[in-house]
This record gives structure tokens, sequence and C-alpha cells, in this order.
């Protein structure tokens, strides 16, 4: 099997066992996509601590937006999804000076 398809399988697999509240699920979410999505926060908000807790909580919400949205990326667009996610996660925590809790989108809430 080609890396691509691999990819593409294990995708499709973490995506249905996110949309089941596997919490195996959560866990490869985390081991596949995890330092990816907190080196991206970490580089956008320039604090190591702030970003690991940003990217922690984005992290959480996206696995619930994924369990309960309808309007899931298709597997091959998971990782960019995610890491889109995260930007806009961090994006939406600016203007604070202090830690924020993150909230889901009420589009992403449906």
């Amino acid at each position: 099997m080609s890396p691509i398809r691999s990819d593409h399988a294990f995708a499709a697999g973490l995506l249905d066992g996110l949309r089941r509240g596997d919490p195996a699920a959560r866990a490869a979410l985390n081991a596949r996509h995890g330092e990816a999505m907190r080196r991206l926060a970490w580089g956008l908000v320039g604090d190591a601590r702030r970003g690991a807790a940003l990217a922690d909580d984005a992290q959480h919400l996206a696995a619930e937006a994924l369990r309960t949205s309808r309007h899931a990326p298709e597997p091959e667009r998971l990782r960019a999804w995610l890491l889109d996610f995260v930007t806009r996660r961090v994006m939406l925590s600016r203007g604070s000076g202090s830690e924020v809790q993150l909230q889901l989108p009420l589009q992403l809430a449906a």
C-alpha cells in the first residue's frame, strides 16, 4: 500500500472513530497530529507554554467538532483542517492577555 493511501485509510478510520466518540481515536489524533498542532500554536503566539495550552484546547475542541459536525473534512484534508482549526483558535484568543477558554464556534456545535 502506498504511503498516500495508507494516510487516507488512517485518516478515514480516525474520523470514523472520532464520530463514534472512541477514546482510542482521540489518542491517535494526538499521536499523529498533536505535535504539529502544538508547534503551529507556539509559532503563532510566540510563547511555548501558552501555545501548548491553546493547541491542547484546540485539539480537544477539534475532536469534539469532528464528532458532532456534519461538515467534517474529507480524510485527505484532515491534517490541513486541524492546522486551520488551531490557527483560528489562536486568532480568536488574541486580544486577551490571559489564558483563554476556547469555545466551539456555533457552526461546529450543530
